[in-house]
């Protein structure tokens, strides 16, 4: 491996494997993980919203990019990626080591359409406050293909080993390659990570679904708790609804009526008020679980 090469997996790899790439270079390719029927459902899900969506009006969102967010209450097919098992093991070993339990972070879809030029290069992680390299990576990003991935229709580019520059080293794009893949493969890589949208040279869109993963007790990027209000996380499937925020971080982040917000979520609300409450004096500790890494 060179850092001028990106690993690639096949759906049947290990997870361990998988992590153990992305954290040594930044970023890894699973190839072939989403099958046409689940692609094709979400272009049908997500059409309308896309189809209303204006373009950006600078140079990070892009003068003819198309970014349509909220998706996990716009697309039963994409809260299925959310909850991909090989991505929920990777991203739980990156982060898991670092929180009781991890979260979305953000959810859009990305059309980058003919002519686009090129994205400044800036990490994910660039919404918080912390310096570069830390002890502990905030966030791990997923970016299913939608469309196929080439250097001529923008694909992404990317730094790989530039999750270990501090802050005062600058990127450049002659430092970039490109993140190309098939439709339905997926690249997965460190929020630390140098990356940028690539320029689109071709007649066509190029289009990406993005899925971003954070440390539990880290603010989300995307409110989700507006792009998908009760009455909608109510109806999709309980994992879900707890990668969105709709849970307890140990030891009480995110209660609501000292219980956790799942209970309240509960189709029968009136049931939800016989629950017992979810923080017990004299039982539970102010503590992070022993497991949870301090740095």
């Amino acid at each position: 491996m060179t850092q001028w090469e990106i690993a690639k997996f096949a759906p049947s790899a290990a997870s361990d494997g998988i992590a153990a790439a992305v954290t040594r270079d930044g970023c890894a390719i699973i190839e072939g993980l989403a099958s046409e029927n689940t692609l094709d459902s979400i272009e049908r899900e997500l059409a309308p919203h896309v189809e209303v969506t204006p373009k950006g009006d600078g140079e990070i969102m892009g003068f003819e990019t198309k970014r349509t967010a909220g998706l996990m209450g716009k697309s039963p097919g994409a809260g299925s990626l959310a909850c991909e098992p090989l991505i929920l093991d990777i991203v739980d070993k990156i982060l898991g080591p670092y929180c009781d339990r991890f979260q979305i972070m953000s959810t859009t879809t990305i059309s980058i359409g003919s002519g686009e030029s090129l994205q400044p290069l800036h990490r994910d992680d660039g919404l918080y406050p912390f310096r570069h390299p830390s002890q502990r990576e905030f966030i791990v990003a997923t970016l299913w293909a939608l469309s196929d991935f080439t250097e001529e229709n923008g694909a992404t580019r990317m730094i790989l080993d530039s999750h270990r520059w501090d802050d005062e080293r600058q990127p450049t794009q002659e430092e970039t390659i490109p993140v190309t893949m098939t439709r339905g493969s997926v690249s997965v890589y460190l929020g630390s990570v140098y990356h940028g949208g690539g320029a689109n040279r071709s007649a066509g869109e190029r289009t990406g679904l993005y899925i971003g993963y954070c440390l539990g007790w880290l603010r989300q990027e995307e409110n989700q708790f507006l792009a998908v209000p009760p009455d909608v996380a109510r109806t999709l499937p309980e994992q879900l609804q707890g990668l969105l925020g709709y849970s307890i971080h140990r030891p009480f982040l995110g209660w609501c009526e000292h219980q956790d917000p799942r209970n309240l979520l509960a189709k029968d609300n009136s049931a939800a008020g016989e629950r017992p409450d979810t923080i017990h004096e004299g039982v539970d500790t102010v503590e992070q679980g022993p497991e949870v890494r301090r740095v």
